[in-house]
């Protein structure tokens, strides 16, 4: 039996849960080195999704319309058929009044002529019946072509909308790699970021000892020019000694200068290292918040994903419920079965949103015969893929086994 545990789906979701999860972990890139490109390319990407968005729901109107025709089509096959059937009731009529009248002919010889007349009137009133027959037959196989014809084309529009969800599940794939790439930048700059605050504290070190440096030699310069006072008072006894002070002066001065030009250049750097901090951490907050957003419109998707299993859940029990109800009457009246056309198309409606959402084939309304394994067989030319199907649709309430005859499936790539 075609049968799926609930612990094999559940550890299938968990997986696809866990990957997406260490995808978002590792959005940690670098933005600065291509932020702008960037911005480009989502800004071309989402218009080109709107693109494609306005055909998707262009073609859907269009298939929509076709299957209007189509119904439209076999109202008035069925008008057509009715009608036939109501000039075969009159033939048989007809016949029935020539056999009468052949034997009130056998009965009454008097009225042998009159009767004949009325027998001749009856089979040409029958030949024209036959003639209108043929070209209410004819009429009918005209119109059953017809529909043929919307229905290939229908199936056209069909693939070419699959074709068009494949295409955008590639370009989601891409972009995803791309956001993975970034993420990998932003993780970088950090790193950078980190570097350059310890080099940016080294330096601040650095800098309050050569302040403290200038001070000494500050306070050097002071003594000095209280020594030099001193020697211009004792200028003619100690001229040696004064000299002497004077070169050491000079050096020290030369020493002032030499801090001092270091502190500037110190002060230089620090201030360098300062703006490239605050622009590492500026990129490091913008790539925090790109990933936030992203982080977001992913929840965003699994929500809407969600809810849009728990409706086609519902709307499942909802027709497989009416489906018993109606098999239990007699006869459906016009508003049973626009009640029941109605939950159908709102269920068709629900699976289409989860098979775009999880980037499916498309979806298959079952017929009557079918098995997961005949579908299997259908589109993928492989029978033993029916779990891949089960395991597609195990959010539907019920036996997965237990597939029914104009229940709306879920067709995994």
């Amino acid at each position: 039996m075609e049968t799926l545990s609930g612990s094999e789906t559940k550890s299938g979701s968990t997986s696809i849960l866990s990957v997406l999860v260490v995808v978002l972990a590792v959005a940690a890139g670098s933005l600065w080195y291509a932020h702008s490109g960037l911005k480009t390319q989502l800004a071309q990407q989402r218009d080109a999704q709107r693109a494609l968005e306005t055909e998707r729901d262009g073609l859907k109107a269009e298939a929509q319309s076709r299957r209007e025709r189509i119904t439209a089509l076999d109202s008035e096959i069925q008008a057509l058929q009715a009608g036939r059937d109501e000039q075969a009731g009159e033939v048989q009529r007809l016949q029935t009044s020539a056999a009468e009248a052949l034997l009130r002919h056998q009965a009454l010889e008097a009225e042998k002529e009159v009767l004949s007349q009325e027998r001749s009137q009856a089979l040409a009133q029958a030949q024209a019946i036959a003639r209108a027959r043929d070209a209410l037959s004819s009429e009918l196989d005209s119109t059953k072509k017809t529909l043929a014809e919307a229905r290939a084309l229908a199936s056209e529009r069909n693939q070419a909308f699959e074709q068009l969800q494949q295409d955008m599940q590639k370009r989601l794939q891409a972009l995803n790699a791309e956001k993975a790439a970034i993420n990998q930048k932003l993780q970088a700059a950090q790193d950078q970021a980190t570097s350059a605050a310890a080099a940016g504290e080294r330096l601040t070190g650095e800098l309050a000892a050569a302040k403290q440096a200038l001070g000494e030699a500050q306070a050097a310069v002071a003594q000095q020019n209280a020594a030099f006072t001193q020697l211009q008072d004792q200028h003619a006894r100690l001229e040696t000694a004064d000299q002497a002070r004077q070169a050491e002066l000079t050096k020290t001065q030369q020493a002032q200068r030499d801090a001092q030009q270091k502190l500037q250049a110190l002060e230089a750097e620090n201030a360098s290292v300062v703006r490239q901090l605050a622009s590492a951490r500026g990129q490091a907050q913008a790539a925090a918040s790109a990933g936030a957003s992203l982080s977001s419109a992913l929840d965003s998707t699994k929500q809407t994903l969600v809810e849009a299993r728990s409706r086609a859940a519902d709307l499942n029990q909802s027709y497989q419920q009416l489906l018993k109800r109606h098999a239990n009457l007699a006869a459906t009246d016009a508003g049973r079965k626009a009640e029941l056309d109605s939950v159908r198309a709102a269920f068709e409606a629900a699976q289409n949103e989860v098979a775009r959402l999880t980037g499916a084939r498309g979806i298959y309304t079952v017929q009557a015969a079918d098995s997961l394994s005949s579908i299997a067989a259908y589109f993928y030319r492989n029978g033993n893929r029916w779990a891949d199907i089960q395991r597609e649709n195990a959010f539907l309430a019920g036996n997965p086994d237990l597939i029914y005859a104009g229940q709306v499936l879920i067709i995994p790539k």
